[in-house]
């Protein structure tokens, strides 16, 4: 055996491929069961991963283990990665995704985008947004709605439906509606107090 050939051994003892057909937690490590060699047995291995980032993959995940001392039974496993859920992207772009499809991806054209099928959570004492924010659907307050600036009503109907407070002139149409405006009938008989002078 050539010193080329015992390199090239010494380092297919050190780094294996296999795959992963079970996973569990020993307190709160996370072990991943690899089968590194076809008909060998398949060993426990720590999972390792770099700090800030942590992800569980599916059983039927490739691995790359890391034998220290050229021995399985000091192995760790530094990559678990599963073709049938990677994302295509372009060159440059980043993404953060699950098995289930839900995703954040950093795209080229500066985009974040963001899919989940049931919510997106932010548990934060401030949520700030420094510019527009467009929101194709409801917009529900369940505490104090505070506007800074003008608001406009564009379309559709203002509605309150419990009691409202209004500290700067209010305008429908152009008509200040404020607390100095008044009406050109009284009570109509349907409840309302007529037209707005």
């Amino acid at each position: 055996m050539t010193a080329l050939d015992r390199i090239r051994l010494a380092l297919r003892i050190l780094l294996d491929r296999g795959l992963q057909t079970r996973s569990s937690y020993k307190g709160d490590v996370r072990m991943i069961q690899t089968q590194q060699r076809q008909g060998a047995d398949p060993i426990d291995a720590e999972h390792i991963e770099p700090f800030g980032f942590s992800g569980h993959a599916p059983d039927g995940s490739e691995t790359i283990a890391l034998n220290f001392s050229g021995s399985r039974s000091l192995a760790v496993v530094l990559f678990a990665h599963n073709r049938d859920y990677k994302m295509k992207l372009e060159q440059g772009e980043v993404s953060i995704y699950n098995q289930w499809g839900d995703y954040v991806k950093l795209r080229k054209d500066r985009t974040i985008e963001v899919k989940a099928d049931t919510k997106v959570l932010a548990d934060c004492p401030l949520f700030e947004c420094t510019n527009d924010a467009l929101i194709g659907g409801n917009l529900v307050v369940q505490g104090t709605s505070m506007l800074m600036s003008n608001t406009t009503v564009a379309a559709g109907a203002f509605t309150c439906v419990a009691p409202a407070a209004f500290a700067a002139a209010m305008t429908n149409a152009g008509t200040d509606v404020g607390k100095t405006h008044d009406h050109y009938a009284g009570n109509e008989s349907d409840g309302s107090t007529g037209t707005v002078r």
